[in-house]
């Protein structure tokens, strides 16, 4: 018997319980971010861990094989938009994302454009 996690043996499970725990975990996640876009105008995010990527690196490396942080507000189909923001120690763009409610399009794009405001 194995006593790895559920999650590392998703092969052990049929098509329709994985779909089934998919879309499961979809409601979790949307909830959990109804929960914190109740407090908040938007939530400020990185797209991804770590500092930017090359473009010489974006079609191969191991940031391709990471979980991008930002899957939870894809699942859900909240809104974003990405601002240039400056550059890292090494002179690449930085680009926060902001989410937003759906269908709060305007109030977005203001925080987006403020934050756009204050940086360089």
């Amino acid at each position: 018997m194995s006593v790895l996690p559920p999650r590392a043996r998703t092969q052990d499970y049929g098509r329709v319980m994985r779909e089934r725990l998919t879309r499961r975990l979809c409601t979790i996640l949307t909830a959990e971010v109804n929960a914190v876009l109740g407090n908040c105008d938007a939530i400020l995010c990185a797209p991804k861990p770590g500092p930017p990527p090359r473009v010489a690196d974006v079609d191969e490396g191991p940031w391709r094989r990471q979980q991008s942080i930002t899957a939870p507000f894809n699942i859900g189909g909240y809104l974003a938009s990405v601002v240039p923001a400056g550059f890292s120690s090494s002179g690449l763009s930085l680009a926060p994302r902001f989410v937003g409610h759906s269908f709060e399009e305007a109030l977005l794009l203001r925080v987006a454009h403020a934050c756009e405001q204050a940086t360089e």
